[in-house]
């Protein structure tokens, strides 16, 4: 058998989406995923948009729209690997994804949260030797309001656009002490006075943390509701969480809004959730160990 010619691929991939949903109480239903888009392993681009929609009287918005995209970084040189040449292209990639959702909704057990807006922007890029760099990263939360009253959402992307890796904001983490007292609560971690903890929190490779560094009631505190770090619980609603970010190696996924239904209504579902990533192949060879 003759053995196929190995070819240098970049698999590009990118989705994105404004919000879905599953109620399972009283009620059992879905909210199918709103305006998804998703990039083909080749690349190019992709766009959804949705126009207003209600689900009964839980939840409901204006407007919704997604879009992804994926090419070679130099667009005139990738023009010549199109004359049967193609398994010689090793240029370097771009990928992006971005969601938004206007108008947001949702309200149970006489409890009512609305959003102006939610819009995330995420993009990557590959030299096709390391992982992914993740240099751009956005989250914009406009008129947030429990019960009518303000929610100030407060985030700092800059800490994952200037550690583009997981490798450097894990060896950040580990090795810098002043690093670890400023940014842990972003993972979820004691703070270094009270833990001996070194590494990064992560589990199966993955690390969980947020790009919210502060909640603040801008008025009166609606009465029944309790902040913590990145989420706020609402009785007779359920729990909130904002800006929720899960990394990996070459990979980045960004939820702007999670919520977990409590009573009388339950379920969960998630607003504007932007992921990109991308490898290329075949593998690099690791240097030789003398």
């Amino acid at each position: 058998m003759n053995i196929q010619p190995i070819e240098k691929r970049f698999f590009f991939h990118a989705s994105a989406v404004a919000l879905a949903g599953h109620v399972r109480r009283p009620a059992d239903f879905y909210i199918p995923a709103v305006a998804s888009t998703c990039l083909p392993v080749t690349g190019g681009i992709g766009k959804a948009a949705s126009e207003a929609a209600h689900f009964g009287d839980l939840l409901s918005y204006r407007s919704a729209s997604t879009a992804v995209s994926g090419d070679f970084a130099d667009k005139s040189e990738a023009l010549k690997f199109t004359n049967g040449n193609h398994g010689d292209n090793d240029l370097a990639t771009q990928t992006s994804s971005e969601a938004f959702v206007g108008g947001l909704k949702l309200s149970s057990g006489g409890r009512v949260l609305e959003v102006e807006s939610l819009e995330a922007r995420m993009a990557a890029s590959s030299d096709r030797i390391g992982a992914a760099q993740f240099h751009t990263l956005s989250a914009d939360f406009q008129g947030v309001k429990i019960d009518g009253v303000p929610l100030r959402i407060a985030t700092h992307c800059e800490l994952f656009t200037t550690h583009p890796t997981k490798e450097l904001l894990a060896q950040d983490f580990a090795n810098n002490l002043e690093f670890r007292s400023r940014y842990s609560h972003f993972f979820f971690g004691d703070s270094p006075a009270r833990s001996r903890l070194h590494s990064i929190p992560e589990a199966n490779g993955i690390i969980y943390g947020t790009v919210v560094s502060g909640l603040n009631w801008d008025g009166d505190i609606p009465k029944g509701t309790a902040l913590a770090g990145n989420s706020i619980k609402i009785e007779g609603l359920g729990s909130l969480y904002f800006g929720e970010i899960l990394i990996e190696a070459g990979f980045r996924r960004l939820t702007l809004l999670r919520f977990q239904l409590g009573s009388p209504t339950g379920g969960e579902g998630s607003v504007v959730e932007v992921q990109t990533n991308g490898s290329s192949w075949p593998p690099r060879k690791s240097p030789t160990v003398p």
